[in-house]
């Protein structure tokens, strides 16, 4: 290539004469020559980092550096002129090596990223190679996180006992290990006890709540429907209208007639007595405000619908109600019912009157027109 000191000898030779001058020339020529050396290492680095470079490079990447690195040595140059022409200084090698540093920097920074962008896939490892080999596991397991119908099973610990499923389960409780856990998690209405949801004891005057649970203090953060009047089985409801049994100067044929006190008190057929009474009554006209079987039949709370509820027969009512009439009495004060009085029908007939109890005096047969107490049960196991 032409020595750059052919042109040095024209741009500063010719115009500098003193000393001082031509040795500044000196300076320049050996400055240039320099550069044209470092332009051929930099030429062969360039060749170095391209040759390593993955082969796949598109076009479009070296035009872009190619023109990148053309843009930088323009600036350079630029400021060069500008500074000189404002009688600025500054050394051309320390120019040039700043120049050099960028470019370089942009160099290996595209082949960088060019690389990561054609890095080769690998194919993901064989499940079965590292340990996944099951597909079901009785105990707790690990999923391949290449396959997640492989498995690795884990055994469990001897404290994961209980599948927490079937009557009164809800769920699980804590982590599982496979499909068992170390306790469950109860419906409402029953309670972890002896490693089992065993359906809560609901006693007698306790006071019962739609998520079918009870206490004998009343909650008034959940929904009280009922007093417990026989354990675990049978409640009576908060709401005790007087009303008439209804269908005076008649009798249903298809229930049957107790005559004597003594033959009713063994009637414990309420469900049955309440379905036949509101039929017959149903059919002739009656509604809800005329006909206490009718509105037990369709009472119904938070919890419970209509059907659900019943009006009791006479056994029932003597031995429920009247018997221990004191507890259940003092469970309807903590729920906050009134009573006001102690007369309560049932769903017993006697011909062309119906039997109703008293506290104090017993079962008592009266007129169906007679406004007496209606106390509605339901069954609640």
């Amino acid at each position: 290539s032409m020595d750059p000191r052919n042109k040095s000898e024209d741009d500063c030779y010719k115009k500098n004469e003193s000393k001082d001058d031509k040795r500044e020339c000196a300076l320049e020529d050996d400055f240039a020559l320099k550069s044209s050396l470092r332009d051929d290492r930099r030429g062969q680095t360039i060749y170095e980092l391209e040759k390593r470079a993955n082969r796949k490079i598109p076009r479009i990447f070296l035009q872009s550096r190619k023109i990148g690195m053309t843009i930088l040595l323009i600036i350079c140059r630029c400021l060069d002129v500008f500074l000189r022409k404002r009688g600025m200084t500054i050394k051309k090698c320390a120019l040039q090596r700043i120049g050099m540093t960028i470019m370089l920097w942009i160099l290996v920074s595209s082949l960088t990223m060019t690389n990561i962008a054609y890095a080769e896939c690998t194919p993901a490892p064989d499940c079965a190679s590292i340990g996944y080999t099951e597909t079901s596991c009785e105990g707790g397991f690990v999923r391949c996180p290449f396959d997640i119908s492989k498995l690795l099973c884990i055994p469990c610990d001897n404290d994961y006992q209980y599948i927490c499923s079937g009557t009164g389960y809800s769920n699980g409780s804590g982590i599982s290990c496979g499909d068992k856990y170390i306790s469950c998690n109860c419906a409402d209405g029953y309670e972890w006890k002896e490693n089992a949801c065993i359906k809560q004891e609901c006693d007698v005057g306790m006071i019962y709540y739609s998520d079918n649970t009870c206490s004998t203090i009343y909650d008034n953060s959940k929904t009280a429907i009922g007093i417990v009047v026989e354990d675990n089985e049978l409640i009576v409801a908060l709401t005790l209208p007087d009303m008439v049994w209804g269908g005076y100067g008649s009798t249903i044929t298809a229930l049957t007639n107790y005559t004597s006190s003594s033959t009713a008190k063994n009637d414990y057929n309420g469900k049955e007595n309440t379905a036949i009474i509101v039929e017959k009554h149903t059919s002739s006209g009656l509604t809800a405000s005329k006909s206490a079987a009718i509105y037990c039949n369709s009472y119904s709370t938070e919890g419970t619908h209509a059907g659900d509820w019943y009006l009791p027969a006479a056994g029932e009512i003597n031995t429920y109600i009247i018997s221990q009439y004191s507890i259940i009495e003092a469970g309807w004060n903590k729920a906050g019912t009134t009573i006001s009085d102690y007369y309560f029908w049932s769903s017993s007939q006697d011909g062309y009157n119906a039997w109703y109890a008293h506290y104090g005096s017993g079962l008592s047969s009266s007129g169906k027109l007679s406004e007496v107490l209606v106390a509605c049960f339901l069954a609640i196991n």
